[in-house]
């Protein structure tokens, strides 16, 4: 069984409200093959400031974003399929 959560951070900014990143699974070999199966989930989040987790800059959208993913198959392979919901966008003028 792999679990694991956290919240993603900038080193060079103080502390921000990324949300809380979330992670459950296993990994398992099967005929000599690793696989891994694994449920992975990002909570409700500021997409602004998600946006300056990659991007030290403020691009002035705002809004949130929530989102989910499944990770599956051979460890040479894993297809990741997975959705994200963006609400209350908007960009001040």
């Amino acid at each position: 069984m792999i679990r694991f959560s956290g919240a993603p951070a900038r080193t060079d900014r103080t502390a921000q409200g990324f949300g809380l990143l979330t992670g459950r699974g296993s990994l398992h070999s099967s005929g000599g093959e690793d696989r891994l199966n694994m449920s992975v989930g990002m909570e409700r989040t500021s997409l602004s400031e998600l946006i300056t987790l990659f991007d030290a800059r403020d691009i002035g959208v705002n809004g949130f974003v929530t989102a989910r993913a499944k990770l599956s198959g051979p460890l040479e392979k894993i297809d990741v399929t997975g959705d994200a919901n963006l609400t209350e966008i908007h960009r001040w003028t």
